[in-house]
């Protein structure tokens, strides 16, 4: 976390500027090009846009696309999607994770999730880390006692602990003053579905990992 801020706050940078929901999709060693090519962008349509551009550009787009906002920080490729479409495009994770690691992180406006995938396979999703316990491919970090487990309330700044599982668990961390101020290279992902009926009650729950 950057400014000082603890995970613990009860609200995190991300929120704010991601009110909707968000996706980020980390990359080990990839060029932000290369990612969002792995995530199925079309590279001929490249083009830099800061979150204004980019929340304009979003709201032409179809449930289920997005616009993707990419960048580089300390080794690790990332990718911003401010939209809540509860989908982990689990074959664009494991074509990002070829050759390398690919964490995804996901919180939409009725739960959140994460997955982590290796040379193209997903090797941990929030529902396994729960089954399998401490240790695994994410380890036991601190953030596992405020993020898995636990009434909803209990949880605290998901945001905030979704960005420390990938500080603590892979350093990769994500830029506060390039993803909100900078004119990232970007591209729209995704297809375009059906969009989904609300939750009845409105709970705020894990997603359940990748199926």
């Amino acid at each position: 976390m950057t400014d000082g801020q603890s995970v613990t706050d009860q609200r995190c940078w991300l929120d704010s500027l991601c009110e909707q929901g968000f996706r980020v999709t980390f990359a080990r060693r990839l060029a932000p090009r290369e990612l969002l090519t792995r995530m199925g962008a079309d590279p001929l349509a490249f083009r830099r846009r800061d979150p204004a551009a980019a929340e304009q550009a979003q709201g032409r787009l179809e449930w289920g696309r997005s616009v993707a906002r990419a960048g580089l920080h300390e080794g690790w490729a990332y990718a911003v999607e401010s939209v809540g479409v509860p989908d982990a495009r689990v074959g664009a994770l494991r074509r990002i994770a070829r050759g390398t690691r690919a964490l995804a992180l996901l919180r939409t406006g009725d739960g959140w999730g994460f997955a982590l995938a290796e040379d193209g396979e997903v090797v941990a999703t929030e529902a396994s880390v729960v089954a399998e316990g401490p240790g695994g491919p994410l380890g036991d970090w601190p953030w596992r006692s405020g993020l898995v487990g636990g009434p909803p309330e209990a949880r605290g700044d998901v945001a905030g602990r979704l960005l420390a599982l990938a500080e603590g668990a892979l350093a990769a961390r994500l830029p506060r003053d390039q993803v909100e101020w900078g004119w990232l290279v970007s591209a729209e992902v995704g297809e375009a579905v059906a969009r989904p009926a609300a939750l009845p009650d409105r709970s705020f729950r894990p997603l359940g990992g990748v199926p």
